[in-house]
């Protein structure tokens, strides 16, 4: 899956904080993301992101092709990193999106709870088309430490339990994104390798059903369960 954001150091890093240990258990996330993407679900074709072609309007209008607006187009991005840097698993979900009742929403709310407790509030919004990069504003705290990453500052700061602060360079908190991660993985995959652990299917899946509970929940207002790892088979 085309999940290229876990490519970016920034991220990898959260990652191996997390996977080392330095975070301890993590108790919450808050994440919000701001992509250009307000025209093209509109029915445009500018991204803001200063490509010499357009993009196809159908892929962002057509909910049978997109599987919906905000929430599957960026938010699906915020889902696979989330569970990707943390290893949690989504056990439910509390969502709206705006506009309510519309096939193609510009901007969602949500707040998760972890499997094996903790809980998650992640954000996404539509911005008007201007050339910038998507900007990620994350913050992890657990139970030994806390990080605070701001992907489009390059910047990266751990607050340990015991006050020692670290800020990390600018290039360990690089949110520049590589745009052809994804078909690197892709041919590695044709070659026989398996695909990384923030690209792979079972990742994918999971994304898919967070997905669908946030619009269920958005739809119905009530909090929607998500089926738990090994459900399906």
């Amino acid at each position: 899956m085309g999940f290229g954001w876990v490519a970016a150091p920034t991220f990898e890093l959260a990652r191996s904080l997390v996977a080392s240990g330095e975070i301890g258990d993590v108790e919450l996330v808050d994440c919000h993301l701001d992509v250009n993407t307000r025209a093209l679900l509109s029915g445009g074709t500018d991204g803001g992101w200063g490509a010499a072609d357009v993009s196809e309007s159908r892929t962002y209008t057509d909910a049978a092709t997109s599987g919906g607006g905000a929430v599957a187009v960026s938010m699906s991005h915020q889902l696979g990193l989330v569970h990707w840097i943390t290893g949690k698993r989504f056990a439910s979900v509390d969502a709206h999106t705006f506009p309510p009742g519309v096939d193609i929403d510009l901007h969602a709310t949500t707040n998760f709870s972890f499997e094996h407790g903790g809980s998650a509030s992640l954000s996404c919004a539509s911005t008007h088309p201007y050339l910038a990069r998507p900007q990620w504003l994350l913050r992890i705290y657990g139970s030994k430490a806390q990080l605070a990453i701001d992907s489009v500052s390059d910047a990266a700061r751990m607050v340990q339990a015991n006050g020692n602060v670290t800020d990390f360079t600018p290039e360990q908190a690089s949110g520049l994104y590589d745009a052809g991660a994804p078909t690197k993985v892709l041919i590695d995959c044709a070659r026989g390798y398996d695909a990384p652990t923030g690209m792979s299917g079972a990742l994918a899946v999971h994304v898919v059903e967070a997905s669908d509970a946030i619009y269920q929940s958005a739809r119905t207002g009530c909090r929607v369960a998500i089926a738990a790892e090994g459900a399906h088979d």
